[in-house]
């Protein structure tokens, strides 16, 4: 998946104006993108991986270094409850 220019503004929280609230583009993201993402492709909830990977893009896909230009969510994947303590190791490619 690739964010859209739009994704890209709601995900840093710019949804009014020239304000910008990097906490409320991640609640977007998680809940309501999230719940998008499912009622389009609902093959996606089938393992946890696919929610740990697709969380930890959220939390750090402002910076590509961590993320990567394309978010990758593979069910080939372990599950990783504990992603957000291990980002540095995985980068969220597990």
């Amino acid at each position: 998946m690739k964010k859209s220019t739009f994704g890209e503004r709601v995900h840093i929280g710019q949804v009014t104006g020239g304000i910008v609230n990097p906490a409320l583009g991640q609640w977007i993201f998680t809940t309501q993108g999230w719940s998008e993402i499912t009622s389009r492709l609902p093959r996606m909830t089938s393992k946890a991986t696919i929610r740990h990977q697709h969380d930890c893009h959220v939390l750090g896909g402002y910076f590509q270094r961590f993320s990567g230009p394309t978010w990758d969510l593979e069910k080939i994947r372990a599950d990783k409850p504990n992603w957000r303590w291990t980002v540095p190791l995985h980068t969220c490619n597990w």
